[in-house]
């Protein structure tokens, strides 16, 4: 049966962590914007299936993957692995796993760009992950991160559609005058933290609405001087909220939510933490008071509320008018500059760097489009600014869980306490023998790439932002994720808070003092640095696609369904499955062609793209527009590297076939100052 070109799966380990995550492989057109096509189906799986259930998912070629590193993933041909034939850039795209406000792990779905209803409730697809999942033992107790790397390619030079025939050795410029070069990528602070989103969610049960009226009929009928809590302990209200949970109903966390301000100490270790705070939509505020507590914390319930699955019922709560949480004298991230995971508004955010700037806790949440980002509390973006989690996490690489060896060993000392945003006292260097090293251990984390971390013990660049460098494609191309190029639109600052912006974090070293730690053991490497490092100097565009034969741009999804054993395989999963996967693999293959004749034919449109954040639909408008000579001036742009030789017989990448039928969680007692 013909197959589709795509990415290996990854194989299978001995102790998976047994639930499903989102897999959209852009080498093949599956942009998450074409989901919608299977979302009925994909809906339909099993979030949590066995190890033979997921043997017999993956022949289906549908956009799915065990949840090995914890992420939904976006897959790229992009310039870390540029020159290594078969091997992909993997960017994490969401977490699987996140806490709501119950404290209950959620799975969050396999939509990538989900639909986000209005009432504090989770989007479609999500679910709660019973304690019997595979692998949940993993969940706070490993690490799960990717990493954005600025590296260089290898000195042999590469391939790559629409460059006649050329090998280029694409670097960026002044690699120097960037000491941070390994960037952890994960949505999980400090790389092993689920994210807290202020939502909560609640089963389909069909008889939750009347349980939740009963539910209330109680409360009404108790004793006449009852507070909550003695309600609570009257009723046993931690067996009874979880039988109720069960049922459909989720009794709206209060006085024990997971959004209380934390009693940080001086080691930054977690000392206790306050009742949680309302939240527009789940709690209706009766009455402030004044209070040492921080603003919006929950002093009193009056009345307490639930959800179902299509109705919120508001609790009714005292809160605190006590001060804010928000820290006066933290820096605050610039937002004009860009933070594709955060959402926040000017000041809702700020750099953790003294341990009082915890006290507040990060949430996170989706957004309008579908994104999940920060939305508050104290930043979390390690692609742009080093914690003390960095180094640590860096290191983790040498140490992945036996087990699972995807997942790696979270240590011990990072959750003892909470990790600031810090100065970097280390270069991240460039060595040819580290790849060498690495190319002999395909499963590591960094295998692939020539980076290494060379500690220094001064100041190589102090706290600030690290911004990639600029003909270095963020992430997620803004070409193909317009909607992520400033998350939010923050472009003003507000004038009362410009004083506190983060600064670019500039080297405290001259780059050319600073390229002195680059190891480069070739002389072709070393042209590569030598070159990259002069000024205004041509780099590789920022794209980077692998040549491909014009039968695979023109590969027919009919070969594909042609084989009956495949459509029944397919039938018998889902009767739908056939006609919606039939559309998806229609829309992918259409808009990988369009990317590679807007790349390769129409190389003016695209560069426009890029810079605009313009969605490849539209710069398909722009091609016959723009004329013929700027097209011809930027595919010339293209094919200068910083060095190119001839190409002697490139090989064309060839299709790797897809790979081959593959609980409940106890709602946490009241919480009174410790968690």
């Amino acid at each position: 049966m013909p197959q589709l070109p795509t990415a290996p799966l990854t194989a299978l380990p001995t102790a998976p962590l047994l639930a499903l995550a989102g897999r959209w492989d852009l080498t093949v057109g599956e942009h998450p914007s074409h989901a919608g096509l299977l979302a009925e189906n994909l809906a339909k799986l099993p979030l949590f299936p066995s190890i033979e259930e997921y043997a017999e998912l993956a022949t289906l070629g549908l956009p799915i993957q065990l949840a090995l590193r914890g992420h939904h993933t976006v897959v790229d041909a992009g310039p870390r692995h540029a020159g290594l034939p078969q091997a992909w850039d993997e960017l994490p795209l969401a977490p699987v796993f996140v806490r709501d406000l119950c404290g209950r792990v959620i799975h969050t779905g396999l939509l990538p760009l989900p639909t986000v209803p209005q009432a504090p409730l989770f989007p479609a697809g999500c679910a709660d992950v019973p304690a019997t999942m595979g692998g949940a033992q993993y969940l706070e107790n490993a690490i799960f991160t990717y990493w954005t790397l600025l590296d260089v390619a290898p000195a042999a030079g590469v391939a790559g559609a629409g460059l006649n025939g050329h090998l280029l050795r694409p670097a960026y410029a002044h690699p120097g005058a960037y000491p941070y070069k390994i960037r952890p990528h994960t949505f999980y602070a400090d790389g092993w933290r689920l994210p807290q989103v202020p939502r909560v969610f609640a089963r389909r049960g069909p008889n939750a609405e009347a349980l939740g009226e009963a539910f209330m009929h109680r409360w009404a009928s108790r004793p006449t001087d009852q507070d909550y809590e003695a309600f609570y302990d009257s009723v046993e209200g931690e067996r009874w909220y979880e039988e109720l949970f069960l049922e459909g109903v989720t009794i709206i966390p209060t006085l024990e939510a997971y959004n209380g301000a934390f009693q940080v100490g001086q080691d930054y270790s977690v000392q206790g933490v306050e009742a949680g705070r309302a939240v527009p939509g789940l709690h209706t505020v009766v009455e402030q008071r004044d209070s040492p507590q921080p603003q919006g914390t929950i002093l009193a319930v009056k009345a307490p509320g639930f959800v179902t699955a299509a109705r919120v019922v508001p609790a009714q709560v005292v809160v605190s008018r006590g001060p804010s949480l928000i820290p006066g004298s933290a820096l605050l991230p610039n937002l004009s500059l860009p933070h594709p995971h955060v959402a926040a508004t000017w000041g809702a955010c700020w750099l953790p760097t003294q341990p009082e700037h915890f006290a507040a806790p990060a949430l996170w949440d989706w957004q309008p489009d579908g994104h999940f980002c920060q939305v508050s509390g104290p930043l979390w973006c390690p692609q742009h600014y080093v914690y003390g989690a960095t180094m640590p996490l860096i290191r983790a690489t040498r140490r992945p869980l036996p087990e699972c060896e995807p997942l790696l060993q979270l240590p011990e000392t990072l959750k003892r306490g909470f990790t600031p945003v810090v100065a970097q006292t280390w270069y991240d260097t460039l060595h040819e023998r580290t790849r060498q090293e690495r190319d002999a251990a395909p499963q590591h984390p960094l295998a692939g790439t020539a980076l290494d971390s060379l500690p220094l013990a001064q100041t190589i660049a102090p706290i600030g932002y690290h911004p990639l460098p600029q003909q270095w494609p963020s992430p997620l191309q803004s070409a193909m994720f317009p909607e992520m190029r400033h998350q939010g639109g923050h472009n003003t600052c507000p004038a009362e808070l410009a004083g506190r912006l983060a600064p670019t974090a500039n080297p405290a070293k001259p780059a050319s003092e600073l390229a002195k730690h680059h190891q480069a053991l070739s002389e072709p490497m070393r042209a590569v640095l030598n070159a990259a490092n002069q000024a205004d100097v041509s780099t590789s565009p920022p794209d980077w696609l692998p040549e491909l034969p014009a039968s695979q741009l023109q590969l027919n999804v009919k070969r594909l369904f042609a084989n009956r054993h495949y459509r029944a395989a397919l039938t018998l999963l889902d009767g739908t499955l056939p006609a919606a996967l039939y559309r998806f693999k229609e829309a992918s293959l259409a808009w990988r062609r369009l990317r590679y004749r807007l790349v390769t034919k129409y190389s003016a449109a695209w560069l426009q793209a890029e810079a605009q954040g313009l969605a490849p639909s539209n710069a398909e408008g722009l091609a016959g527009v723009i004329p013929e000579e700027q097209h011809q001036a930027a595919s010339t742009l293209r094919q200068q590297g910083l060095t190119r030789v001839p190409a002697p017989n490139a090989p064309a990448l060839q299709p790797t076939p897809h790979a081959v039928k593959v609980g409940k969680r106890k709602l946490p007692s009241k919480r009174h100052g410790t968690r």
